[in-house]
Parts: structure tokens; C-alpha cells; sequence
């Protein structure tokens, strides 16, 4: 994964899948990087 990429999961995908998958992002990009701060954001 590079910096600049999103964590993003698929429509229509059930919503413990998709939680799971976020966390299993996330956590690989924590542990690469190790960043000091993270941003989270919402699309409509």
C-alpha cells in the first residue's frame, strides 16, 4: 500500500465484512508508516 491510498471496501458487501476489512487495512498502514496522526472521512 502507498501513503496516498485509501482504505475503501465494495457496495453491497455486508457491513462485519466490511468493518473487517477496514480494520485489516488500517492495521497493516499503522504498522508500515507508524503515522503520529490519521484521518478518517465519511462518503455520502
Amino acid at each position: 500500500m502507498k501513503k496516498e491510498e485509501a482504505v475503501t471496501t465494495k457496495e453491497g458487501v455486508l457491513f462485519p465484512l466490511r468493518l473487517t476489512k477496514i480494520y485489516d487495512d488500517l492495521s497493516i498502514l499503522i504498522d508500515k508508516y507508524k503515522p503520529d496522526v490519521i484521518s478518517v472521512d465519511e462518503l455520502f
